[in-house]
């Protein structure tokens, strides 16, 4: 018997037809320059080359668009739910014996405007995972009450009881201690007397989502921006305005593209604190420190984007695994367990 499907996965149908477009575009106006006598063999080649990059690149684009990626599946006859993320093999099955139940709360800090309501899946031992985001908090509802009609699990009430918070000495427990966590200028890793400190290392890496299609469109822009920067004697308004433009737009790809590849994120937790941030050999930027007295964590599954981690806390959130699939480095399922390491 086929998986149920409760939410189906989605094609982009019309962005995928203009990335087909334009492609098709780009091919014909690189034909119509490389058939200019006027330029020389080489000249030709260096056109047709750009061109045909380009045409691949916005190929690609609308190849991805097109493939059904997303949905949310319920398998009665293995007992899991699925998770779709980037494609059809790409999807995240999650054994219906780790799962505590099916929960529809506020996107919201306490005493904030409600904006969005989330449907989650509450995981033992887990960060919950985010089924349904709206702003209608009826259709999120919907969502929730067909996985329970599928599942027989049990619609859970309100908001998730907060994780206990780390014991605090008396300094830590005062009014004003708490109602203004000390700022630091600089992240710093030690040890603190106010809870435990943990620390965690690790990295999307290896077919995360996105990084192909990224890196061959940042070496395609690259060659273009180059390529017309060469011709500004010739096409200077192109040449000067254009070229630049597109080359570091072409770098800027590549950069984020290499980054994602072999950095690592670092995630630590020093008391009420955590910290967060990227490193590639010596080289650390990005670092972020959030207060999180009761830490929640919930993980988002974008069908194009990847999954990615997310810390939330008294002063801000906390990004992490950004472009994660089913086949990554750290996977949605390890992806989904980094709260239990750092549990007080």
């Amino acid at each position: 018997m086929d998986p149920r499907e409760i939410i189906p996965r989605t094609r982009s149908m019309v962005a995928a037809a203009g990335a087909f477009i334009t492609s098709a575009g780009v091919v014909v106006l690189a034909t119509g320059i490389v058939l200019d006598t006027t330029l020389p063999w080489y000249g030709q080649v260096a056109t047709l080359g750009v061109g045909v990059l380009f045409a691949l690149a916005m190929l690609t684009i609308a190849l991805r668009l097109l493939a059904a990626r997303g949905g949310l599946l319920v398998d009665s006859d293995r007992e899991r739910i699925g998770i779709g993320v980037t494609s059809e093999r790409d999807t995240w099955w999650v054994p219906m014996g780790q799962v505590v139940g099916i929960r529809v709360v506020a996107d919201a800090s306490p005493g904030q405007t409600i904006e969005r309501w989330l449907a989650v899946l509450e995981l033992k031992g887990r960060s919950s995972v985010v089924l349904a985001r709206s702003e209608d908090r009826g259709t999120v509802t919907l969502v929730a009450r067909r996985l329970v009609d599928a599942t027989g699990f049990d619609g859970l009430e309100g908001e998730p009881a907060p994780e206990p918070p780390p014991e605090a000495t008396d300094e830590t427990d005062a009014p004003e201690a708490e109602a203004q966590p000390a700022p630091a200028p600089e992240i710093a890793f030690s040890p603190s007397a106010a809870g435990p400190f943990t620390a965690l290392d690790f990295g999307v890496r290896h077919r995360g989502a996105l990084q192909g299609m990224l890196f061959f469109f940042g070496i395609s822009l690259s060659i273009v921006g180059v390529a017309m920067f060469t011709r500004v004697e010739h096409e200077p308004v192109f040449g000067f305005l254009f070229g630049p433009l597109l080359g570091l737009l072409g770098l800027a790809l590549l950069g984020v593209t290499i980054a994602k590849r072999f950095a690592i994120e670092e995630l630590r937790r020093d008391g009420e604190h955590f910290l967060h941030g990227y490193r590639l050999g010596k080289l650390r930027w990005g670092q972020r420190r959030i207060h999180a007295r009761a830490p929640r964590w919930h993980m988002y599954v974008h069908g194009l984007r990847g999954a990615h981690l997310e810390l939330l806390g008294g002063d801000g959130t906390l990004i992490l695994g950004g472009g994660a699939t089913t086949r990554s480095d750290i996977d949605l399922d390890a992806l989904s367990q980094i709260p239990g390491r750092f549990a007080a």
